[in-house]
Formats: C-alpha cells, sequence, structure tokens
C-alpha cells in the first residue's frame, strides 16, 4: 500500500558505489557521499508522505511543507469533492511580482524543470504531479540544484514550488490570469481497466 511504504524501491535508480561526496548544504566542513544524500533526500520525503497520508486519512484537504515550498494535496484515488478544497496562495506559492510563472503538469524525470529552473532564474516554475516516484525525482533535483538541506531546510526554493496532486486540479489551485503559459507533459499510455479517465486536456481544463 502507498501508506506503509510511499516511495517503492524500482521507482529508483541504482546507485553505484562510490567514493565520490559532495557537500551538505548548511553544514561547514562535512561532506556526504552521493549515496548517502540520495538517501538523506529518500527519507526526507518518505517521512513527509506518510504524514500527509495520516493527515489526508484524518480529514486534512492538504498539506504544506515550507520552507522548501511543497504541497501535498487530493490524490488521484480520492472523492472529487476533495479538489475544491485548496491552501491559500500565500501561504505557499510567491509574493506577487512581474515575474513570469508557469505550470508545468507532470514532471517526468525532473530533468527538463531543473534545466529551464537554471536558465531562467528570474521567472518562476510550479509543477504538479501525482506520481510518488516522479515526484521525487524533481524534489531530488531541486533539492540538489539550490543546495537545500533534505532534513531541515531553511530556505524556499527561490523560483520553483512542487505540487504533489492529481495534475487535472491543479489549476484550480491558482488564481485567474497569474500564468504566463501552461506546459502539458503528456500522461503514460491510458489504462486498460474501466472506468476510462478523461483526458487531461478537456473543455473544461482549458476554461
Amino acid at each position: 500500500r502507498l501508506y506503509n511504504n510511499p516511495l517503492r524501491p524500482d521507482h529508483f535508480p541504482i546507485i553505484p558505489a562510490q567514493m565520490a561526496s559532495t557537500k551538505f548544504p548548511g553544514v561547514t566542513g562535512t561532506v556526504l557521499s552521493n549515496a548517502s544524500r540520495f538517501s538523506s533526500l529518500q527519507r526526507a520525503l518518505n517521512d513527509r508522505l506518510r504524514e500527509w497520508h495520516w493527515q489526508r486519512n484524518s480529514g486534512s484537504y492538504y498539506q504544506l511543507w515550507t520552507p522548501p515550498g511543497i504541497v501535498f494535496a487530493r490524490l488521484k484515488q480520492d472523492h472529487h469533492a476533495h479538489g475544491k478544497h485548496r491552501p491559500p496562495l500565500a501561504d505557499w506559492c510567491f509574493e506577487p511580482s512581474k515575474s513570469p510563472l508557469h505550470l508545468v503538469l507532470g514532471a517526468m524525470n525532473g530533468r527538463w524543470v531543473n534545466y529551464m529552473l537554471k536558465e531562467r532564474p528570474d521567472e518562476k516554475f510550479v509543477v504538479a504531479d501525482g506520481d510518488t516516484g516522479r515526484l521525487f525525482h524533481m524534489f531530488s533535483r531541486a533539492m540538489d540544484t539550490f543546495a537545500l538541506d533534505p532534513q531541515d531546510p531553511e530556505e524556499f526554493f527561490p523560483n520553483f514550488r512542487l505540487i504533489y496532486c492529481n495534475e487535472r486540479h491543479v489549476p484550480k489551485f491558482l488564481e485567474h490570469r497569474m500564468l504566463r503559459s501552461v506546459r502539458v507533459h503528456l500522461p503514460w499510455a491510458a489504462r486498460e481497466t474501466r472506468p476510462r479517465l478523461d483526458a487531461l486536456v478537456n473543455e473544461a481544463f482549458v476554461k
């Protein structure tokens, strides 16, 4: 079950044994192997996912991890009524500015978004994905890019927010005319089980 094991082992690449090490953010003179850094990131997100599932089962509609700036909200199997509840923008999003704001639906492996975060530091990106494996890849790349401590981040992502939610409901989290663009990474092939899911990009989504 997802509650007991939010991040399945098959979601992660095999980390080869190596002596290479990296500095641990926020701690002077301390180094961690790449494998240790990976484990710390995995453990940090696992802990938050377990906490969120416990809160959700207790009746919560969303949970915020701030800093660094992550929203845990409605999952795919929840009732649609849960999607009507959204966290206040001021609690998780960026302060008002003239910087372009882009919404990315589907993190994939996180490489494209991570590239954009570094190439366009003056623009802001909100990424949403409802899959824990892709969520982790995006989370780990962003944490490394901004050199944040996975166990106790003290700063927000400067131009990035991450939402764990059914992608089709994320536009409701944002106010009208906030976005400069919406990029949709097409989902995996349609599942064979019934009922069939509606297309992500449909008339209701565009409205």
